[in-house]
């Protein structure tokens, strides 16, 4: 219901430029959204410019930002049609937070405040994730909830106290992409919540249950 009632709510505040593309849906969630720079063709005055990003689990909106919490979508896309990667270059001798977003065959070049947004935005378009075979001989790192966490965007991991994830990614500025052990659940976390378990016999163990766990469900 809540998913609802904020699709309904950004509904009433969204004009679009480009062709409409109703918002309402029983099967539409939020899986990200916020503001980026996109940075625009160097040969023209406004070299950059502020545009939002609504990331729905089937759509992408490319947004301007309006007065009074309104937005005029400029282009959206299905997320089939999304590619995001990394984009390591420097720009007037500053490095930035770069990525490129592909959508309706362009390329737009966008950056982030830290590198934490750019590596979330990059994962987030990125989904659906490989599966984890947990019976695979790997050593994956694994970190431990010291101290809980309650998400607040949608793609937050909450945990509780002992709770171990499966650690995907960490950024500069204090995040760590992970997959909760007990339910397969991935999103990000502070890493100042963790702790890095050190010990491989442990490591071991923590994949073993999450094998049983992942069987018995399966079997259920």
């Amino acid at each position: 219901m809540k998913s609802i009632e904020s699709l309904v709510s950004l509904s009433a505040r969204v004009d679009f430029e480009c062709r409409t593309l109703p918002l309402v849906s029983q099967s539409r969630r939020l899986v990200r959204e916020g503001p980026v720079t996109e940075m625009m063709d160097f040969s023209l005055k406004e070299t950059e410019r502020s545009v939002y990003l609504h990331l729905f689990n089937d759509y992408l909106l490319l947004s301007l930002n309006k007065e009074g919490g309104r937005f005029t979508v400029i282009d959206h896309a299905p997320v089939s049609e999304l590619r995001a990667e990394n984009c390591r270059v420097k720009l007037h001798s500053l490095e930035k937070n770069l990525f490129r977003l592909h959508l309706n065959k362009k390329a737009l070049l966008l950056s982030t405040d830290t590198q934490g947004d750019k590596l979330r935005w990059i994962s987030a378009v990125s989904r659906p994730h490989p599966v984890i075979d947990y019976s695979a001989e790997q050593d994956f790192t694994q970190m431990q909830c010291v101290r809980a966490f309650v998400a607040h965007q949608p793609d937050e991991l909450s945990l509780e106290k002992a709770e171990v994830i499966l650690v995907h990614q960490q950024s500069s500025d204090g995040w760590v992409e992970g997959t909760r052990l007990s339910d397969r659940h991935r999103g990000w976390t502070p890493e100042s919540h963790l702790e890095t378990i050190a010990s491989l016999r442990v490591r071991q163990r923590n994949l073993l249950d999450a094998l049983k766990i992942t069987t018995a469900t399966a079997a259920v």
